[in-house]
This record gives C-alpha cells, structure tokens and sequence, in this order.
C-alpha cells in the first residue's frame, strides 16, 4: 500500500477548501484533526492528522505566528 503525503491528502480532499479556510481564519491544526475525525469517524482516507495539517500551514499558507501555534 502507498502512503499519501500530508500535502496530497489536503489538496486532493473533497473538504480542502473548508480545510484551507479553517487554517487561515486561524483554527488550530488540532481543532481541524478533531473536525475531520468527527466528520469522517470511521474514514481514515479522509482524516488528516495534526501534524500534516501543521506541516502544510507551515509550507504552503506561511502562517506563522503565535497565536497560530
């Protein structure tokens, strides 16, 4: 079985723009994970771990501040 990077999971998701909005309007990657694993309980396709949400913040949107660690 492949693995899928963070960054492929989040842009291929079918809630990547509610995923990017939530990001930018300053939720935590933590409150998004707890989001994805409620919304998608027993679909681990569609959940994304803190940690890839946080690397792709970090790379991708260039959100960098404290209030957002």
């Amino acid at each position: 079985m492949t693995r899928i990077t963070g960054f492929k999971k989040i842009t291929s998701h079918p809630d990547k723009e509610e995923i990017i909005e939530k990001l930018i309007a300053g939720d935590s990657v933590r409150q998004v994970d707890a989001w994805l694993k409620a919304k998608y309980p027993t679909n681990k396709k569609y959940q994304v771990s803190y940690i890839s949400l946080q690397n792709f913040r970090k790379k991708y949107l260039q959100l960098e501040s404290e209030a957002l660690k």
